[in-house]
């Protein structure tokens, strides 16, 4: 950041930096004026910000001692009168957090957004830039960092420097600097990020890189007080065990912060002045949540407020029930909670510090819960009561009252899917199913209805609705025009409500219910899954028939998955049996098992016998010189389909002829591979001399040792040894030549 007079040093106070997730109502929080920025004014214009990435900061700046200027217009500084005096400055960044190669994070972080503009009386004191586009000449600097990895590509941005507003667009520069962070990064692991930024990146990389990060050309900036007070973090599912996925927003009052003043180890180093609440909250290993407040000013980092031991606890956990929670309260609290000795239901450890090295009057809390510590205990406030009522929608969390019950209501709320109402079908309940697979939906409740003005509210909406539309989470087929198709991998039958949930979350329904499923092979999963099974569902549901337009199929099949869950819909004259809705689940769950049920078979048997196939054909040429001849460790794996594929991928079509494997017995077979499409013509088959000959008359007519027969198709043959497997191959081959 740049001082607005070079001869001017300036002292920056970051005194409240609030990320929210969700609303866009500002948090005005310190007791002091601040300079607010609504970020979505920004994306308005232009500059790739949306509301899942920052929502709102506040900051304020602080000039130094001896430097104040009067009037109202004194932001950051600077004097409404000194606007002619302002030059243009080559473009610099205050801070950038980008992405290591060696971390796999979905980070949302809102590092430093500083406004520092002249303002008169009709800006009234709140900068936006829409007033700073208006060509009255005004200056405006504005540092921004976004989201680069959430989807869509959007990215971080940089925006800095003073600048004209007559020529904004032309001045406005995008910078990307990640050398530094990066070198920095691959120093921890993905879980210590959160604290590393706290410890070090704040208080110490950025007074060390103050000088040539932001003032190259020479100005003195004297950072004196820093405060975060909220850093979330969110990361894909595979990275759940050791990172944090974002669930809720938490503020912090200021009257909260605990400050102290610590006495250094080292006398001669500065003195260390630190605050912190911490509200961390860890479910499962598959998916935490931290709601953290905390900050360091500059001086002894020896002292941290993020604990290695929180590390520890994050990854301990095993049942989702469990939940852990660290505050930092003033001993005199802590005292009175150990006095009164609360009842063990709430289940509180309390000691009075977290490590050698805490700061003073800091203490931690813990309470631990498995599913039955809940058993008469508020989950809002902990209070213990025995009177408590259910949650109307999930039925098992108890509150103490109404109160107690709209304070949790933020975190504990799931999202709604809505469908239509009436008689069901496979696309639907499997779509339903499906998205309950993501750990986002995975509570989700199902609201069934056809009224616009029951579905409009819901989070997700599918198989109704007449829109098609993946940015507002609508996924309806039945609109006039569509015909969508999962094109993108070589399939060209019409969507269902099933193929549009598989289309855009096919690839993270795989990684969640196959976890260990190696990157580089998902793609190939989520094309083989939809033709294997998703496909049918699409099919049927828009009517495309299996056979040739025109022709008759020679008979119906009332067996497939569309037709059973067809069946389980009330009959027209059925009493009884359950409602509408309970059906639906029984369907949707029935759908849900069979998918799993494909996807498990492709995962655990396919995924292994393509990887032995394809290092089969890298290898023909240690089997046979001519490298028409492959060899597998065993039979019984289904290997024609993948054959067919490497073959096209490596550019071989139909190079491989014959295929030698055991069979159960231990003796050889030697097998044709078939012409691609076909069933029964083979590339090559064994010579015609030899078919439905066996045994030692077969051995005598091929010169071969070892043979036991040959398929009168010529399509299959054995032999008691590989050598002579592979000699009933080569010789069939030197005969066609």
């Amino acid at each position: 950041m740049y001082s607005p007079n070079v001869n001017t040093p300036c002292s920056l106070n970051l005194s409240s930096l609030i990320l929210m997730w969700e609303g866009s109502a500002l948090i005005s929080t310190p007791p002091f004026p601040t300079v607010t920025v609504i970020l979505q004014d920004l994306g308005l214009r232009g500059m790739p910000l949306i509301r899942e990435d920052l929502i709102a900061v506040q900051v304020r700046s602080i000039p130094a001692e001896g430097t104040e200027k009067e009037g109202p217009a004194a932001v950051g500084g600077l004097g409404g009168s000194e606007a002619s005096e302002i030059k243009e400055r080559p473009p610099a960044p205050l801070l950038n957090m980008v992405k290591s190669s060696c971390i796999s994070l979905d980070l949302i972080v809102a590092h430093v957004v500083s406004l520092y503009r002249l303002m008169d009386s009709k800006s009234k004191g709140i900068p936006t830039l829409s007033s700073f586009s208006s060509g009255s000449g005004k200056v405006l600097t504005i540092d921004v960092v976004c989201n680069p990895f959430a989807p869509d590509a959007r990215r971080f941005v940089y925006f800095q420097g003073f600048h004209d507003a007559s020529n904004v667009k032309a001045e406005l520069s995008i910078q990307a600097h990640f050398e530094w962070f990066t070198r920095l990064t691959q120093r921890w692991t993905c879980s210590s990020l959160c604290c590393i930024f706290v410890r070090y990146v704040i208080p110490a990389m950025l007074k060390q890189k103050i000088s040539e990060m932001l003032l190259p050309d020479g100005t003195v900036v004297e950072l004196k007080d820093l405060h975060v007070h909220a850093i979330f973090f969110r990361a894909p599912p595979q990275e759940r065990r050791h990172t944090f996925q974002f669930k809720t927003s938490y503020t912090s009052r200021i009257e909260d912060i605990i400050e102290t003043v610590e006495k250094p180890a080292n006398p001669d180093a500065p003195a260390s002045k630190q605050f912190c609440t911490h509200n961390v909250l860890v479910c499962h290993k598959s998916g935490a949540v931290i709601d953290f407040c905390g900050g360091q000013f500059t001086g002894n980092t020896d002292q941290p407020h993020w604990f290695p031991s929180f590390d520890a606890m994050v990854a301990s956990g095993t049942l989702p029930g469990d939940v852990l929670i660290f505050e930092a309260s003033p001993q005199s609290e802590i005292d009175e909670q150990i006095e009164r000795d609360e009842s063990s239901a709430r289940a509180y450890l309390k000691m009075t510090g977290c490590n050698d090295k805490r700061p003073a009057k800091f203490a931690k809390r813990a309470v631990e819960n498995a599913t039955r510590g809940w058993d008469g205990v508020c989950r809002q406030c902990f209070g213990t009561c025995e009177n408590l009522f259910a949650c109307s929608r999930c039925k098992e969390v108890k509150y103490c009252g109404k109160l107690c019950q709209k304070r949790a209501w933020r975190k504990h709320k799931h999202l709604v899917i809505g469908t239509h109402s009436g008689t069901f079908q496979a696309d639907e309940a499997l779509g339903v199913y499906l998205l309950r697979v993501i750990p986002l939906y995975h509570k989700s409740s199902v609201v069934r209805s056809r009224d616009l003005k029951v579905l409009e509210p819901l989070d997700i909406v599918i198989d109704v609705g007449g829109v098609y539309d993946h940015s507002k989470l609508r996924y309806d087929h039945h609109q006039r025009g569509f015909a969508e198709t999962l094109s993108e991998v070589g399939y060209s039958t019409k969507l269902s409500a099933t193929g549009l949930v598989y289309r855009h979350y096919g690839r993270e329904i795989i990684k969640t219910l196959h976890p260990s499923l190696p990157e580089d092979i998902v793609p190939w999963v989520y094309s083989r899954m939809y033709g294997a099974f998703v496909e049918a569902i699409d099919g049927i549901d828009n009517g495309v028939e299996v056979v040739p337009k025109g022709a008759s199929p020679m008979y119906r099949d009332g067996s497939g998955l569309s037709a059973r869950v067809g069946r389980v819909n009330k009959r027209w004259n059925e009493e009884g049996g359950g409602t509408e809705d309970e059906r639906f689940e029984v369907a949707s769950a029935m759908a849900g098992s069979e998918f799993e049920s494909v996807l498990k078979g492709i995962v655990e048997s396919e995924v292994p016998a393509r990887v032995l196939v394809e290092e089969a054909v890298k290898a023909r040429f240690d089997v046979h010189e001519g490298g028409e001849i492959i060899k597998f460790p065993s039979g019984g794996m289904p290997w024609k389909g993948h054959l067919y594929e490497i073959e096209e991928e490596l550019k071989l079509d139909g190079v491989v002829k014959f295929v030698l494997y055991t069979d159960q017995a231990g003796m050889w077979r030697v097998q044709a591979v078939t012409v691609k499409g076909t069933a029964f013509t083979n590339r090559v088959g064994l010579m015609e001399e030899w078919r439905g000959v066996r045994d030692e008359e077969l051995s005598g007519k091929s010169g071969i040792e070892g043979c036991t027969f040959v398929h009168n198709s010529g399509f299959i043959g054995g032999n008691k040894t590989f050598e002579g497997a592979l000699k009933m191959a080569v010789k069939t081959l030197a005969a066609g030549k």
